[in-house]
């Protein structure tokens, strides 16, 4: 298969991101839904550098038991409000709050590393000029895995 430059580094960014979110689709598509009760607002010391963390803390019953899951970020709630959280039906400690922060931060700041470095490249072929100059192609699949051809 012959791939420009730009349709190669398309194939590298679906290939780098697709695993971590493809992670979260499958959680999502396991888990359930439920509403979960602010129970308090907590706090914790995680290091002079970063300072003071705050969190909420909400109580949820998948079952017989009480579950109680911390945010990733301090929400605006008060104590007593219902909110909407999402959890796996046979691990129901693995639970989130049902919004887009709370369940996709996670992924998108793995995923921006990489990300990061493959743009990188792509921008600064001048910098990287032995590895893929700019109007080159890239051949997949005969002989060797990747071939670059200069044009």
């Amino acid at each position: 298969m012959l791939l420009s430059r730009n349709q190669f580094f398309i194939l590298l960014f679906v290939i780098v991101v697709l695993p971590f979110f493809a992670v979260k689709i499958i959680w999502l598509a396991k888990s359930k839904e439920a509403v979960g009760v602010m129970s308090f607002i907590g706090h914790d010391d995680i290091g002079s550098a970063l300072g003071m963390s705050t969190y909420a803390v909400i109580g949820f019953k998948p079952s017989n038991d009480s579950v109680f899951l911390h945010s990733s970020v301090a929400l605006n709630l008060a104590a007593g409000e219902r909110i909407s959280i999402r959890y796996q039906k046979n691990n129901p400690a693995d639970a989130v709050v049902n919004d887009f922060f709370n369940i996709w931060m996670g992924a998108i700041c793995y995923a921006l590393f990489p990300v990061l470095i493959l743009f990188v490249l792509y921008v600064m072929p001048e910098r990287f000029d032995p590895l893929i100059p700019r109007k080159s192609k890239v051949l997949i699949g005969k002989g060797s895995l990747i071939k670059i051809i200069a044009s």
